[in-house]
């Protein structure tokens, strides 16, 4: 079994509050949820207006599988319309397990 692991960090240029924040992150959120089979979540930066962490992680049996969704992932997350948040990196480990 195979644990293929993302953060995302985006960058949230028209946030004025935590409130705004969490409205733009809960659409990203259920957007990558309604089109992958994936767990999400936010991770990291939860009290920065401006900046957000999401945690994406993919199970399988296959690395190179888990891989292209998790790359697969951070491209619709870079191509989302919003307008309102911009894909700054993404880092990918991998984890294998008995």
């Amino acid at each position: 079994m195979t644990v293929v692991a993302c953060k995302i960090k985006l960058h949230l240029p028209l946030s004025r509050s935590l409130k705004a924040k969490r409205q733009i992150v809960k659409s990203v959120i259920g957007q990558v949820r309604s089109h992958f089979e994936v767990a999400v979540a936010e991770v990291g930066a939860l009290d920065l207006w401006q900046l957000s962490e999401i945690g994406v992680v993919c199970l399988t049996t296959d690395v190179r599988h888990g891989q292209e969704v998790i790359s697969k992932v951070a491209s619709f997350v870079a191509g989302l319309k919003l307008g309102e948040a911009e894909l700054l990196n993404y880092e990918t480990e991998v984890a294998e397990l008995l």
